[in-house]
């Protein structure tokens, strides 16, 4: 299949989802989230405010707030065409931006370079940790822009996980971890389940 396709089946099976699933969903990965060292270790935070069928991030950016976490998402840069990283200020709401993607009201740029951990939606991964977007490349901009030793996560369903990698090129980047609502796949290894990860007590996952 064609990254189209692919972006297409996954867009349909997404839009099935409906809110009480989504919403435990979410609080599975979340979870997971917040017991990760990489996440512990992490002052600079690169996150998302999602949109209605995403996974639901106010709960993981409210954990950064009460850790004492900055806090970073995209923003539409109208002079520069592109989506860049802005301060989410304390008490600053979000509001719809020119592509109906949530961001703050108002904001100051990041460099990317000071991030520690991005957490990164997509519509499907593959086991070696490909990302499929939705199609603009903003987020491979902003991540190709990050520090080697930042860890990017991306989020989603387990169902998002391909077993084929997939169509990508040179300009996709890579996850270092996918965390879904059944576990974690540390990229390049085996999937551990959540009830295997947690039997295993995470073993050479934690980082």
């Amino acid at each position: 299949m064609t990254k189209q396709d692919i972006r297409n089946q996954m867009r349909a099976r997404r839009a099935a989802v409906d809110t009480a699933t989504r919403h435990t969903a979410s609080k599975s990965i979340v979870a997971a989230l917040l017991g990760r060292a990489k996440f512990r270790r992490a002052q600079e935070v690169a996150c998302f405010l999602s949109m209605p069928q995403e996974i639901e991030t106010d709960a993981l950016i409210a954990a950064c707030r009460a850790q004492n976490k900055q806090v970073c998402v995209p923003a539409w840069d109208a002079s520069a065409k592109t989506y860049v990283l802005a301060r989410l200020a304390l008490g600053v709401k979000p509001v719809a931006g020119p592509h109906q993607v949530p961001e703050p009201a108002s904001w100051s740029p990041v460099k990317p370079l000071t991030v520690d951990l991005a957490i990164v939606p997509g519509l499907a991964f593959d086991r070696h940790g490909g990302r499929l977007g939705y199609g603009k490349g903003y987020y491979d901009r902003i991540l190709s822009l990050c520090s080697p030793s930042c860890c990017k996560i991306g989020v989603g369903y387990a169902w998002q996980v391909v077993d084929d990698d997939l169509p990508l090129t040179g300009r996709d980047v890579r996850m270092d971890l996918l965390v879904t609502d059944a576990g974690v796949l540390a990229c390049g290894e085996r999937f551990f389940t959540a009830k295997v990860a947690r039997d295993a007590k995470v073993g050479t996952m934690e980082g």
